[in-house]
């Protein structure tokens, strides 16, 4: 236990920005499969050092699960109702379409997360998402899975051969605990099937990876050259779609998500104006206020005067 502890705190913000490059780069844990009755399909393996401006998140949602264990520091979730505490150790999954949010216990956390699609195959009961919404989305302690997330760190920082291989059976380990956990009467001769197929590259699931990564690097300024290294296509590809999708190219599409993320903060908790820029990555406050009075006609201190929520944290 020592020495998980130590690794994990020993992740500085800058560490776990070159393991997330690192992720982004990879294809092969993306691959779709399938795990006893269900279909999973990976999109983002990520971790993050949480402090500073990124202590508190806005409600938000995906279309995908959202798999987190927090490795060092604590964590409290909302989601469903549910206040969810959790310490090093702990894991938690939150729905697919799920309103959430998070704040973070103390100076930091280190939390590690995976976001996939979990799509049940066939009749009777829906097992593992029944038996998420009966844990109020709170996994626990599972040593095994804490384990696999400790390899997976240990090998994207020493880069051995056959990385992406070492990754995609690492991840998959960690998604079979996953199901042990949420669905412990599954036979073990249904446990993962390798007969992999093509990861599913539709318009609307490369929209939502767009969005995945936007989200994941909220907190800094963001290149569109580094969303179209991560989804694979070329910007004129990634433009074309945007355009015929949402009719904006994708450098205005990180601008919307940036604003639209500090409106919630504005709405939702009571950090700084200053804070709130450097949340979203715009470290030159001017700047982000000119960004902000273009897109939504107020600066951000009328904005946060009209809209301020009644339930206000932070």
């Amino acid at each position: 236990m020592k020495n998980k502890k130590n690794r994990a705190t020993s992740l500085s913000t800058g560490d776990c920005d070159s393991i997330n490059t690192a992720l982004r780069s990879m294809r092969r844990f993306r691959e779709m499969f399938v795990i006893g009755g269900y279909t999973i399909q990976p999109q983002i393996i990520h971790v993050n050092r949480l402090t500073g401006n990124q202590r508190t998140s806005a409600l938000h949602a995906h279309r995908t699960f959202e798999f987190s264990v927090v490795l060092d520091g604590g964590m409290t979730y909302h989601a469903g109702g549910c206040d969810i505490v959790c310490g090093p150790g702990d894991g938690i999954i939150i729905p697919a379409d799920m309103r959430h949010g998070w704040s973070v216990s103390g100076q930091f956390a280190v939390v590690f997360g995976f976001m996939l699609f979990i799509s049940h195959r066939g009749g009777g009961a829906d097992t593992f998402r029944e038996n998420t919404v009966r844990r109020n989305y709170f996994l626990g302690r599972n040593p095994s899975t804490g384990g696999v997330i400790d390899r997976i760190i240990s090998a994207v920082r020493e880069r051995p051969p056959y990385l992406d291989e070492t990754v995609l059976c690492l991840s998959r380990e960690s998604y079979l605990e996953l199901f042990k956990t949420l669905v412990p009467e599954q036979t073990p001769s249904a446990g993962v099937n390798d007969r992999t197929t093509p990861r599913n590259d539709d318009s609307r699931n490369i929209v939502e990876a767009i969005n995945f990564s936007i989200h994941d690097n909220m907190h800094r300024h963001i290149r569109p050259i580094e969303i179209s290294r991560y989804v694979g296509l070329s910007l004129n590809r990634i433009n074309t779609l945007l355009k015929d999708r949402h009719q904006l190219p994708l450098g205005q599409m990180i601008i919307d998500k940036k604003i639209s993320f500090a409106c919630a903060l504005l709405s939702d908790t009571n950090q700084q104006i200053n804070e709130i820029a450097h949340a979203i990555g715009m470290t030159d406050i001017g700047y982000f206020c000119r960004m902000f009075r273009k897109k939504k006609g107020v600066s951000p201190t009328d904005y946060r005067m009209k809209n301020r929520s009644n339930g206000a944290h932070g």
